[in-house]
């Protein structure tokens, strides 16, 4: 890129995550690249992440604690005072597995070509002990085929260049899930990511769209992402992924989240796959 030294803005979006949020905030503290800024946008925490907050003040280039309409309005607020020239949006439940984390993606920014605005790397699926399952991330020449149709980029690892958001917009706050996808198919349903093979971050998997009475909605709010950005979305493989997804979470009520695991599990073994659910 343009900039060989890119400053990173890492936005944290928090509410009650007292038990992961010093491990997340201590991942950034850690890291050796010089360029980048915490902002912490908390929803009015009540169990003590706001102390947690206030004792890393120091280290924290801005926050706040107040009421919000969830993720997405928290992430639109951090906008508004995060200066670098590329945005990451941290969980409280994910960090940084290396301090060379954001040199590396530096490096590799500078690396990838200067029309680009959206780079990524690979998400470790991680138990709560830090055992890593599964390491996820492919290049965008494979990603890239199938991102119309779904989200094929991970985005806990994906760096935004600031100009994504003064050209596209924020995101959709009328999104509970998706919004995430419907921004970047705004900017990649004409335009192109950048892969980093060798930026690796680790993701808890405790998020929203991985509960099994929320899956059915993210097959929905896909489908109207590609909607609003004028991409028909009922494909073949549109049916396939919808029945799939209505099997595990009806699974999931008739016998119950541990059987269900153990089943979708299976399943993974079958298909070649790790074994994720069972060893959360």
């Amino acid at each position: 890129m343009t900039d060989p030294q890119p400053h990173i803005s890492i936005i944290i979006a928090v509410y009650n995550s007292a038990d992961t949020l010093q491990r997340c905030i201590d991942s950034v503290k850690m890291q050796e690249y010089p360029y980048k800024e915490l902002v912490v946008i908390d929803g009015d925490s009540t169990d003590g992440s706001v102390k947690i907050i206030e004792g890393n003040a120091a280290h924290i280039d801005y926050w706040e604690s107040e009421p919000d309409r969830g993720i997405y309005h928290a992430w639109n607020k951090g906008l508004d005072h995060a200066v670098g020239n590329w945005i990451h949006f941290l969980g409280a439940d994910d960090y940084f597995m290396d301090p060379g984390f954001l040199a590396g993606v530096a490096e590799g920014i500078a690396g990838c070509p200067p029309d680009v605005r959206v780079v990524y790397g690979n998400e470790a699926v991680v138990s709560a002990t830090g055992d890593v399952l599964e390491i996820r991330g492919e290049p965008w020449e494979k990603a890239g085929k199938s991102f119309l149709r779904e989200m094929s980029i991970p985005h806990p690892v994906v760096f935004h260049r600031r100009d994504l958001f003064e050209d596209h917009g924020r995101f959709d706050e009328s999104f509970l899930i998706c919004a995430d996808y419907e921004l970047l198919l705004r900017e990649l349903k004409t335009g192109r990511a950048c892969f980093l093979p060798d930026v690796v971050k680790a993701v808890g998997y405790s998020g929203a769209s991985k509960r099994w009475d929320m899956m059915v909605s993210v097959v929905f709010e896909t489908a109207r992402a590609q909607r609003m950005n004028g991409i028909f979305p009922y494909r073949p493989s549109w049916f396939w992924f919808f029945a799939k997804t209505v099997v595990k979470s009806r699974l999931a009520l008739a016998v119950g989240d541990r059987v269900t695991r153990r089943l979708v599990d299976c399943y993974r073994l079958l298909t070649g796959r790790p074994r994720i659910w069972t060893r959360m």
